[in-house]
């Protein structure tokens, strides 16, 4: 079975009012479309008609909301449609950090094989996204983070570590001064065995945290419909 591979990242967005994360390059349809979200542990609405999904164990909020300290990440995937458009966020108050990842050769229907969370409530530096278990081999890992951490900058966080995952990979890095301060990042690995990735670990630099990681099912080419075999021409007996 495949592992899914990377398509594109799209630009990055932010700023203390509505938040339009823009599309990542050469997607198409049944792409998986991955958007990631930070914010001041307050809630930003979508617009239902795009019919994105939150992931299973989502991460949660903590701190005063719109406040120093205030955190939440959010993770968001849909199945890529024709026509597809930007994802709208309202104003939820404070500071908002996006941006989005397109994602080929996924699983039908539900595209997630495992996934977990964690929080680092307190300032901190060392950062290890929890173990979870995969049922499907060649697999690939997204692993996000949203941070409290009030500086402009694309360098925070250290390479991630896991002696289990192939190919790591940083996939998106940004911190803003909007608002109370915040960032994103996430990295990718390939996972080609099935059971426990263990954590993976990296150095970020001081500051409150939320972790997710997920693990993405390739696509069985076994189930693909095939076209029929070419029927050959009969022989003629001379």
């Amino acid at each position: 079975m495949p592992i899914p591979t990377i398509v594109a990242v799209g630009a990055i967005t932010s700023g203390t009012g509505a938040l339009t994360i823009a599309l990542p390059t050469g997607w198409i349809r049944n792409d998986i479309l991955i958007a990631i979200i930070a914010t001041a542990n307050q809630n930003p609405s979508p617009n239902p008609a795009t019919n994105w999904n939150i992931v299973s164990n989502p991460p949660t909020g903590f701190g005063s909301a719109g406040l120093s300290g205030g955190l939440k990440l959010h993770v968001w995937w849909k199945r890529a449609e024709v026509g597809e458009g930007t994802l709208a966020f309202a104003d939820s108050g404070d500071m908002q950090i996006g941006r989005m990842i397109a994602i080929r050769g996924c699983r039908g229907g539900d595209p997630w094989d495992a996934s977990g969370t964690s929080n680092t409530t307190s300032a901190g530096t060392a950062v290890s996204w929890p173990d979870i278990t995969t049922l499907t081999a060649n697999s690939l890992i997204i692993g996000a983070l949203g941070g409290d951490r009030d500086v402009a900058s694309t360098a925070d966080m250290s390479a991630v570590t896991n002696t289990n995952l192939a190919s790591i990979t940083d996939r998106m890095e940004n911190w803003v001064l909007a608002g109370t301060g915040g960032g994103i990042y996430m990295f990718t690995g390939t996972n080609a065995a099935t059971g426990a990735i263990g954590a993976s670990t990296g150095t970020i630099t001081s500051q409150v945290f939320s972790l997710w990681i997920g693990a993405l099912a390739g696509n069985d080419p076994s189930l693909l419909p095939h076209a029929p075999p070419a029927q050959m021409a009969p022989l003629l007996c001379m």
